[in-house]
């Protein structure tokens, strides 16, 4: 029987490795090679937990100061799909993914939240310490245009940057980073803006 159980343990050895390669697979987003959608939702609902937790303990403290999200959206690649196509397309998402990652601080959560949006969750971040590495991303990926063999593909991207509320959910946060990127957009692209904190509507 000795020897079955040897067996049996280095079977369930690899069902184990091969469901935690599984889980870390289903996690990422395959092209850029960062959280996908789903992992970043649930990271950010569950540090958004624990932000509310400690703004409930320090009733007093600089509230709310904790968790900050930066949304970005890559200028006009549309128009860099369109005059090269998607493979080059592909490219220029993962090149500016890695210089992202390069911005950020070593434990900033990056995930795609989608298309050619990437979000990034800062724990223990107020609003100018947001607003600096968001400063750093925008930078980094202006200054580093992507050489593909004979081609220079300049790439600029907006970004919006929201402090959490307290009280607030996830949902609603994204929706103000979101407006700030637009609004950023709006504002002539490759810059970034801040969440207004005064819009009077009522999520506390």
């Amino acid at each position: 029987h000795l020897p079955e159980i040897g067996e049996l343990r280095k079977t369930l050895e690899n069902l184990r490795k091969e469901t935690s390669r599984l889980h870390q697979e289903a996690s990422i987003d395959q092209l850029t090679r960062m959280m996908n959608y789903a992992s970043l939702m649930e990271s950010l609902e569950h540090q958004i937990n624990i932000a509310h937790e400690d703004m409930h303990k320090k009733q007093n403290g600089p509230a709310g100061n904790l968790l900050c999200v930066i949304m970005t959206d890559l200028d006009f690649f549309k128009d860099i799909n369109d005059t090269y196509g998607h493979v080059v397309g592909d490219l220029v998402l993962r090149h500016v993914a890695s210089r992202i990652q390069a911005a950020v601080r070593d434990f900033d959560m990056v995930g795609r939240f989608g298309g050619e949006e990437f979000v990034i969750i800062m724990t223990n971040a107020n609003l100018e310490l947001a607003k600096v590495v968001a400063e750093r991303i925008r930078k980094g990926v202006m200054d580093t245009p992507l050489h593909l063999k004979e081609l220079t593909i300049r790439v600029t991207i907006s970004l919006g940057v929201a402090m959490l509320r307290p009280g607030e959910r996830k949902e609603a946060l994204l929706e103000r980073a979101d407006t700030a990127m637009y609004e950023a957009k709006r504002a002539g692209r490759n810059q970034v803006m801040i969440a207004k904190d005064t819009d009077g509507s009522g999520t506390l």
